[in-house]
């Protein structure tokens, strides 16, 4: 919807792409017209004078075509030429992306692509991209976009308001997986196009929000619009005169999304970045249920004290001197302790993730999670030293297991919350 005039694209039932004018006071039809007599996916865009809408044709099977067509506003003449602007092999087990459309100062950019569930390509995905200049489809150029994998280290432009990263050439950045381009309306200094992109973060990967600009026929600068913990679909983004807003799903099994939103204006983000006692209850009841979680991992932290036990077993079998105010009975304990420390870490270290890493500069993240596998031992090691000044008489298994019982308690409270995605 521009101003003073509503424009609707529709695919009929039957087969047949059509698109109308509409008086938006009155709803009623002023225009109509027939685009083609079969496809599908239409989507529009508009700007002052012309309408331009792009749809798909499936050939076959495998293969699929990208029309395009643009209509003059507000002229008696209603004739238009429909033009094929690309084709596009999905073949086996894809599923194919309806097309977006977006508009640059004197550009035309149509996106589409391919989510690939079986064949050879099974677990990937891409979006295609078509430019041409306004009124010149045949001037096009057809391209895979390419962004990085990874979080941008800095976003040093501002672009149409919001602070991006710029890109290389893209022959030259090494691809990732994208999903469902949705075009961002109205007419810039550069075109935005939102979508998924599966990025690296913190050891792990994920679909998440972006944002790309595109400036003459090529993207320039691209931005993920936050991290979220889930596959990310469906972005779209607004602008109004209080700054940009943003909604997208994030899918949590089948059948089941999450509704995110997210803004740079001012007095929005105020309100929610408020914290209120219904979110520390939230926060608190997370991060309660990752603990109980972590709980079912208190027998394989058992299963590694396992070669300590048997050690101090064979020692006590034999009669061995058990106080700990000689050294054999030290050394003894730190060698039953030392298969249970490497086994417990490899352990931990499969959890996955550094608790809280959300809130933390990626640097800070990355520092907590190399050293916050020792936190827990060197705990346990304290609890060692005040049971041997409190204890009249120290001995060895009441160490060993004061230190097994402290370190496992503190390792399921740190990396607990890691459970419940906080």
């Amino acid at each position: 919807m521009t101003e003073g005039e509503l424009w609707l694209a529709w695919e009929e039932r039957e087969g047949g792409i059509w698109l109308a004018s509409v008086d938006p006071a009155s709803l009623a039809g002023a225009e109509l017209w027939e685009l083609d007599a079969a496809g599908g996916f239409p989507t529009l865009a508009v700007d002052e004078k012309l309408v331009h809408v792009v749809w798909l044709v499936e050939l076959s099977s495998a293969l699929c075509a990208l029309k395009y067509a643009a209509i003059e506003k507000n002229v008696g003449d209603t004739s238009f030429t429909v033009v094929e602007v690309g084709r596009f092999a999905g073949g086996t087990g894809a599923l194919v992306f309806p097309p977006a459309l977006s508009l640059e100062t004197g550009w035309v950019y149509a996106l589409g692509g391919f989510e690939y569930r079986g064949g050879e390509k099974a677990g990937t995905s891409e979006v295609w991209v078509v430019s041409f200049p306004v009124r010149d489809p045949d001037a096009l150029h057809t391209y895979s976009l390419s962004i990085p994998g990874a979080f941008p280290v800095e976003c040093s432009e501002v672009i149409e308001g919001i602070e991006m990263s710029a890109l290389g050439p893209w022959q030259r950045i090494r691809p990732t997986n994208l999903f469902m381009p949705r075009g961002v309306p109205g007419v810039r200094g550069h075109a935005l196009v939102t979508l998924g992109a599966k990025l690296f973060s913190r050891n792990s990967e994920s679909v998440q929000p972006v944002v790309v600009a595109f400036d003459e026929g090529e993207p320039v600068a691209w931005a993920p619009l936050a991290e979220t913990r889930d596959f990310t679909y469906l972005v779209v983004i607004r602008q109004s005169d209080r700054g940009w807003h943003g909604a997208w799903l994030d899918m949590l099994g089948y059948g089941a999304y999450r509704l995110y939103y997210g803004t740079t204006a001012e007095a929005e983000k105020a309100a929610l970045n408020r914290v209120g006692m219904d979110d520390v209850l939230h926060f608190l009841a997370l991060a309660a249920s990752g603990i109980v979680g972590g709980l079912a991992f208190i027998p394989l932290f058992l299963i590694a004290a396992v070669p300590g036990l048997v050690l101090l077993f064979v020692h006590y079998v034999f009669g061995g001197e058990e106080s700990l105010r000689y050294r054999w009975p030290k050394t003894l304990l730190v060698l039953s302790l030392a298969p249970y420390l490497l086994l417990k870490i490899l352990l931990a270290s499969g959890f996955g993730g550094v608790p809280l890493a959300r809130w933390m500069p990626q640097a800070t993240a990355h520092l907590v999670g190399q050293v916050l596998p020792f936190v827990p031992p060197a705990l346990a090691a304290v609890a060692i030293l005040v049971y041997a000044r409190r204890a009249g008489e120290p001995t060895l298994f009441p160490a060993w297991g004061t230190f097994i019982v402290v370190d496992i308690l503190f390792t399921v409270l740190i990396v607990g919350p890691v459970f419940a995605g906080l």
